[in-house]
């Protein structure tokens, strides 16, 4: 019997390059491949939050968004779906929930005064809580389809762009509310 060694399980969780691991949207991402990932996302975001530095903080969910598009992809592929409709709700609830919560932390606004901004960051992020147990819980197809990709993420680098324009607008406004 083979022995598991730390490594092992890392390479399990985490895959073998983080950069392919992270930013790629080709491959499968099976369970716990995933709760790894996002896992490790939060953990990131919580830490970029608490340095409270404005650039570091919009660079940090961005990067954080583009990693979890590519998560969610590989996720569908593992379940054999192409997952248009999830990848449009993840990327609409991680916008609202990001600068929400991005203004607040940085002081700019309050969430527990504005009901507006209240309402918006809890419905946005219950979708997205939602969403990461749909994908988390759902087991994966015996026999993986690698063609099937969402037609949002042909271009991953367009797509992102226009998610990261629409994150600076939307939080552009958030603060005006």
């Amino acid at each position: 019997m083979k022995k598991i060694t730390v490594s092992d399980i890392n390479t399990c969780i985490w895959g073998e390059s983080p950069l392919s691991f992270y930013f790629s949207f080709d491959g499968v991402f099976n369970r716990l491949q995933f709760f790894g990932s996002i896992a490790t996302l939060n953990i990131i975001l919580n830490i970029i939050n608490a340095a409270g530095i404005y650039i570091l903080t919009m660079f940090g969910y961005a990067l954080c968004l583009y990693a979890m598009l590519a998560a969610a992809q590989k996720r569908m592929h593992d379940m054999n779906r192409q997952g248009s409709a999830l990848i449009l709700l993840l990327s609409v609830s991680c916008i609202l929930t990001g600068a929400t919560a991005q203004l607040h932390f940085l002081g700019e606004v309050d969430i527990a005064e504005n009901i507006y901004l209240k309402n918006i960051f809890g419905i946005s992020f219950l979708v997205y809580l939602v969403l990461q147990a749909f994908l988390l819980f759902m087991p994966g197809a015996k026999k993986k389809d690698m063609s099937k990709r969402s037609p949002l993420l042909k271009n991953p680098p367009l797509y992102f762009l226009i998610c990261v324009i629409i994150y600076a607008i939307v939080a552009y406004f958030i603060r005006d509310l």
